[in-house]
Parts: C-alpha cells; sequence; structure tokens
C-alpha cells in the first residue's frame, strides 16, 4: 500500500510515512503502572544508543522520546515504538557512513522522525 502511494505521489516510500507521520496526533491511552497498579501520565525521556561506526565508539542520545510515566519512577512504552526507533538509529549509523557525515551526539525525537539529520533527505 505504501509504495503504491508513493508510486502515484513520485516520491519514494519514506516520504509518504513521514508524511502520515507528521499528520498523526497520537491520543495516548491510559495504564496503570504494573508496579504499583497508580495510573501513569504522558511524559518524555532520553534514551542512549551506543554506536561502533568504523572502530569508534559513540554515543547518540535521542531526546523527547514520549512514554508514559508513573508517580513511583516506572516508565512504560511500546515495544514496537521502541523497535521502530531502533530501526531509524540504524538507518542514521547507515546515511552517516554513505554519506561520510558525522553523526550527532544529541537529536530530539521530531529530528530523527523528519530524516533531516545528515543535512538532506533520505531517498529510498
Amino acid at each position: 500500500m505504501i509504495q503504491m502511494k508513493a508510486s502515484i505521489e513520485g516520491v519514494g516510500k519514506s516520504e509518504v510515512i513521514r508524511r502520515a507521520v507528521e499528520a498523526y496526533k497520537p491520543t495516548p491511552q491510559t495504564e496503570i503502572c504494573g508496579n504499583c497498579s497508580q495510573v501513569m501520565s504522558p511524559s518524555t525521556t532520553n534514551w542512549e544508543f551506543p554506536l561502533e561506526l568504523v572502530d569508534r565508539k559513540h554515543t547518540l542520545v535521542i531526546t523527547d522520546v514520549p512514554v508514559m510515566k508513573c508517580n513511583c519512577g516506572e516508565v512504560s512504552h511500546s515495544l514496537d515504538f521502541e523497535i521502530s526507533v531502533d530501526e531509524l538509529v540504524d538507518q542514521l549509523a547507515k546515511d552517516a557512513l554513505r554519506y561520510q557525515k558525522e553523526v550527532p551526539e544529541r537529536m530530539s525525537i521530531e529530528e530523527l522522525l523528519r530524516e533531516e539529520y545528515l543535512g538532506n533527505k533520505r531517498v529510498n
């Protein structure tokens, strides 16, 4: 379906996905904390990703990652979301190597989703 829409619009699959993500306004569902049974609230956090690029270690910090937090300190997020972010970070590392650019030390989740982190949008 995505490939078909991309073909009709004359853009890559990533552009169709980017537009859909940009247009989507999520409404978090109520979650109950597995630790203390309190209602969790939407919040954000930072995630660190250790990377090794051409024998050089690097840590990328993704800021403003949406999560559910509880007053007891418990944090929750969707496994699907975590896998998606992991895949985007992997693609970022591959693109950095391909275009011989540095991976930033920090970037927001919005910047990662916009795919503008290397100065130009990715092309599939």
